[in-house]
Parts: C-alpha cells; sequence; structure tokens
C-alpha cells in the first residue's frame, strides 16, 4: 500500500521547507535506522518499524465523524522522540537531467569560439544578442590571417539517467510504488555505454541540423580585383526543427592583397553596426559605417542578405532583408509581416555631391514620405524604417567620416561635368562653363539635390485598439522616384537638363462603426485614396551656363468616403483635388 504523509493545518510545501532547514542529516540517518514515532489528530502515538519495506498508513484511529481529506492526510511525523524536528518527506522524480551539452565542429579555443559561447547565453533573446560581433570578427579573422575559417556549435540535451532503483518498477523512498509515470522515467542510454562510433553520429547529427529553419545571414563582396569573400552565420534557437546553434564560416576565392585586407579589417565594425541594428525585435537601419568603405576604391561589389523563416506574419521582426550595391547604383528591400518596401539610389563618385543641399532635399522629402504614410494610414514604425533607409541610402558616401569634406571636392567635379552629357549625379548638383570655371551658386538652384532614385512601400495596413481588436484594416501602395536626362543640339553647346520626379498613393481602408470591425457581415465605413503627381524641372544650358529653367507641377488626388451595411453602399462621397501650375526658377 501507497503512503501519503503530509502536515495537516498547514501548506505541505512551506512546511517542508521550514523542516528541511532544521533537519541535520546526519540524525536523519540514524533516526531512519531506528525507527520514527507518529502522532495522529487525536493525540495518540505509535511507533513503526525502521524504514525497510513498503508502510501504510493506519485511517482507523481518526477521530470518529471526522472527514477524511484524501489529498492531505492528517497525520503528523516525527522522528525520535515527540520533540524531534518533523521529517519532510520529498519524492524523487526517477530522471535526473542536466542542462544542454556544447557540441563543436572545430577547435573552439579561440576569440571566435568565446563569442559564440557569449552570444549562446541565457541572456540573448533577440537575432542581435544572438550574432552580435559575430560578422565583423568573422572579418577581421580574414584579414588578420588571409584564412578561411568555419565554426559550427550545436547545442544538445545531455543523456537521461534514471536514478531509480528499478528502472522497470520505479519506487519511491519509502519502498512503495512511485507515481512518476513510465515516460519520466525512461532511461537513456549513458554516455559510458554509448560507442565512440555512435557519439560521432549523434554530434554529426546535430551539427548538421544547425542549419536546417535557422535565421542566415549573407555577406558577399568582390574586390576591384576580382577576388570574392563569402561569409554565413546562421542562428538556430532549435524551436523550429533543426538544433539549437550558430554557424559560421568565411572564405574567399583566392589571395587577399594588403589593402583588401584592410579594407575588411576596416568595414567590421560597420557589419556589426548593421546587423545588430537589422536584428532588434523593433529593427533599425543603421548602414552609414558600412556605406562608407565602398568609396575608397578597393570594393566593387556589396551583397548582404538576411532571411527569417520563422519571422510572425503579425510580428515586428524582419522576414528578409536584401542590400545591393556596385558602382551604378544601391538596391535595397525588406519585409516585416504583411508590409514590404523596396528601395534603389543611383550611387556616383565620393566629391559630386553638394551636401548641404543634398541633406536640404532630404529633409523634405522625409516630411513627403511622412505625409503619404499618415494619409495612407501606414504603421508609423514601417514608415520610420523606410525613412532611414532613404536618408542613408541618399546621404552623400563620406557621411560620418572625419578625414573626409562634408562639401563638394571640385576637381573630381569639373572632370565630370566637362565630359559628355550625364545623367549622374554630377549634372545634378553644380555646373560649370567650357572652361572648368564653376558658376555662381543659383547653378545649383534648380536641381532637387538628389541622387535619382525609386522608392515604393506596400502590402496591408491594420489598426487595433488598446485591448488587441481590429478597428481597421487595408491596404497601401506608395511610390515615388526621380529620373534626370541631358540632351545636346547639335555643335552649338546649347543643353537641356530635364528632372522628373513622380509620386503615386493608392490605399483602400474598411474602418468599424461599432467596437470592432467586422468585414464579413459587410457593416462598415470605407475610405478609399488615389493620389498622382508629377513634378517636371526644365533646366536650358548654353556653353555651360544656364540661361533659363522652369518647374511644371501636375497633381491629382482623389477621396472616396463610403458607408456600407449588409455590403451595400448606402452612402458616397468623392472628393478630387486638381492642381496645374509652372513655376519660372530662372
Amino acid at each position: 500500500m501507497h503512503v501519503q504523509l503530509a502536515f495537516a493545518g498547514a501548506p505541505t510545501g512551506l512546511a517542508r521547507f521550514a523542516a528541511a532547514r532544521a533537519v541535520d542529516s546526519a540524525g536523519l540517518q540514524a533516526r531512519l535506522a531506528s525507527g520514527l514515532t507518529s502522532r495522529t489528530s487525536d493525540g495518540r502515538t505509535s511507533t513503526a518499524q525502521p524504514l525497510t519495506g513498503a508502510t501504510t498508513r493506519d485511517t482507523s484511529r481518526a477521530t470518529p465523524g471526522a472527514a477524511v481529506d484524501k489529498s492531505v492526510a492528517s497525520t503528523t511525523v516525527a522522528l525520535g522522540n515527540a520533540q524531534a524536528d518533523p521529517l519532510v518527506y520529498q519524492p524523487r522524480s526517477g530522471v535526473q537531467r542536466s542542462d544542454e551539452l556544447p557540441v563543436w565542429a572545430g577547435p573552439q579555443d579561440n576569440e571566435l569560439g568565446r563569442l559564440m559561447l557569449a552570444d549562446s547565453g541565457a541572456q540573448a533573446h533577440t537575432l542581435a544578442d544572438r550574432w552580435h560581433g559575430l560578422g565583423g570578427a568573422l572579418l577581421r579573422q580574414l584579414a588578420s590571417t588571409g584564412e578561411g575559417y568555419s565554426q559550427t556549435l550545436a547545442w544538445t540535451a545531455a543523456p537521461e539517467t534514471d536514478t531509480s532503483s528499478d528502472a522497470t518498477r520505479p519506487t519511491d523512498e519509502l519502498g512503495g510504488t512511485s507515481d512518476v509515470s513510465a515516460s519520466d522515467t525512461r532511461a537513456a542510454t549513458p554516455p559510458e555505454a554509448m560507442s565512440a562510433e555512435d557519439a560521432a553520429k549523434l554530434n554529426d547529427a546535430a551539427l548538421k541540423q544547425v542549419a536546417d529553419g535557422a535565421v542566415k545571414v549573407k555577406l558577399t563582396l568582390t574586390t576591384q580585383a576580382g577576388q570574392r569573400v563569402d561569409l554565413v552565420i546562421a542562428v538556430n534557437d532549435g524551436q523550429d526543427g533543426g538544433t539549437k546553434g550558430l554557424q559560421l564560416q568565411v572564405k574567399s576565392s583566392g589571395e587577399l592583397s594588403q589593402g583588401e585586407r584592410e579594407s575588411l579589417a576596416a568595414m567590421a565594425d560597420g557589419l556589426d553596426q548593421a546587423l545588430d541594428g537589422l536584428g532588434r525585435d523593433d529593427p533599425e537601419v543603421q548602414l552609414s559605417r558600412l556605406k562608407e568603405f565602398m568609396s575608397d576604391g578597393t570594393l566593387a561589389n556589396l551583397e548582404l542578405s538576411i532571411d527569417n523563416p520563422r519571422a510572425e506574419v503579425s510580428g515586428k521582426a524582419l522576414k528578409s532583408f536584401q542590400l545591393s550595391w556596385d558602382a551604378d547604383k544601391v538596391a535595397l528591400s525588406m519585409e516585416r509581416g504583411q508590409s514590404k518596401m523596396a528601395l534603389s539610389v543611383a550611387t556616383g563618385a565620393a566629391g559630386q555631391v553638394n551636401g548641404a543641399q543634398r541633406q536640404s532635399a532630404i529633409d523634405q522629402m522625409l516630411a513627403q514620405i511622412d505625409a503619404a504614410g499618415q494619409r495612407g494610414h501606414e504603421d508609423r514604425e514601417w514608415v520610420g524604417l523606410f525613412k532611414q533607409a532613404f536618408a542613408q541610402l541618399q546621404a552623400a558616401p563620406w557621411a560620418g567620416r572625419a578625414d573626409e569634406p562634408a562639401d563638394v571636392d571640385e576637381t573630381n567635379h569639373r572632370a565630370a561635368l566637362t565630359t559628355a552629357a550625364t545623367t549622374s549625379v554630377a549634372s545634378q548638383d553644380s555646373e560649370v562653363n567650357s572652361t572648368g570655371d564653376a558658376q555662381p551658386a543659383k547653378a545649383q538652384l534648380p536641381q532637387s539635390g538628389l541622387a535619382d532614385f525609386e522608392a515604393r512601400f506596400w502590402g496591408e495596413t491594420r489598426k487595433t485598439n488598446r485591448f488587441g481588436g481590429l478597428v481597421e484594416q487595408g491596404t497601401v501602395d506608395y511610390s515615388i522616384g526621380q529620373r534626370t536626362t541631358s540632351s545636346r543640339k547639335g555643335s552649338t553647346g546649347e543643353q537641356t537638363i530635364t528632372q522628373q520626379r513622380t509620386e503615386t498613393l493608392d490605399a483602400t481602408i474598411a474602418k468599424t462603426r461599432t467596437l470592432l470591425l467586422d468585414v464579413e457581415s459587410g457593416n462598415y465605413d470605407a475610405l478609399g485614396i488615389k493620389d498622382r503627381k508629377t513634378e517636371t524641372t526644365l533646366i536650358d544650358m548654353m556653353q555651360g551656363a544656364v540661361k533659363g529653367a522652369l518647374r511644371k507641377t501636375d497633381e491629382h488626388q482623389m477621396t472616396t468616403r463610403a458607408s456600407l451595411e449588409r455590403d451595400r453602399v448606402t452612402s458616397r462621397s468623392d472628393t478630387p483635388r486638381d492642381l496645374q501650375f509652372i513655376q519660372r526658377l530662372i
């Protein structure tokens, strides 16, 4: 018969805790050997034999008429005499599981190994925590040694061991049958009983599975000399298949020159900054330091990507990120939940941009993007990411570098402008005449100050109340772009520069009239937005001098509001707004 001992009149856990602090281990063993004395609820005592087998509880002495609580027995147990400290009985589970054990693919006694362990600690909650410093460390490793590096860390559960005396029929400390289920007392093969070959197979399988379902970072660099550098970071939390762990690799297609290795080392901090921002639960775009080293003449191309298959549809973490950089343009795209964005900006050599003019234009454009986001009911955080990306891609390549000027490099600028007509940023900021002399500041006024670009965000929108209930949902699609062209007329020196900026916004929004939105019921208010704007700037030049400039603006907006009852429109209003005008700038 199974014995159940408990303390009457007080919570069992508290009684055990208090008694555990008072019981002397040596005295406990002696009392177990000599027997125990029990006092029942009516005050009588009885002495049991030493604990050598199953012990039964006598319920015949219970107070007549008293209800018996099967979950808490009214029996107090004491060891030795009546004044002795009460016995605390804590049954064992039958299985003791240790912490996870690390398995390494190669030697780990180095900086990267220690960093991998640190990033796998209990305080690592976000992706930024789990890959913190790893990208920069890999670049520095390749830069310092010139040799590739690869490592995998897998965390595996230690083999289970059975602590019960009989694995087939586990018993408790008093000799009775344990309440622990068979599934909790299963005995795994102890490490010492496993062959070296079997252990190696298990470890190899765990290491290979780290990449399964992992979040992956990939960086590819191509140098001007044609050498290719590949870097991979895989992070797996073990939640959706695969093995929990980290996997790193960096390699080059050939031997790197000293200058190339120095550029890799210099880029390390910029890569870490970018990954730290993108790996947060509330992502940030931090590309300024990474961008610095694309203009030093060593690198020809950069490709950076993040693929997160575990990103939640309703979460804020990025599902994907792509950055592509070369001598012609930089392109960036991101996806989070049901929202996407894509941007591309024309690039040019350092020194071809008037920094002050460009920054002023960036500020104006950010305000314009904000207004479009509010009108289209786009999530403010997503619009904020879009603005971060736009501003950093448009900023001058040397932004943030103390050893570079913050304004135009006239030597490089003259060289660009004395060539044939071009669509690069050089033709947008300041002009020179045929002798190479700089024109007055008025020649810079007609241009926007921005590099040519295309930018767009689109997807589904949602708005909830403070309790999480849906009150609004819809779709939004916003795009804005700029394109600059130039043409010459014969040999007279006449030239026309045309800069066109376009902006579109389409949005459909369903809003509740009650507490919660129920589109399926067909009862809600609808809002439709359709905006178009084109702004064209024409600049006439003769022999390199600006002779005239004008700007034409063509803008159309349509706002539609409707009320629906059971999917039937009961009221509707359309509000158009049209605007057309021409400005003479010079």
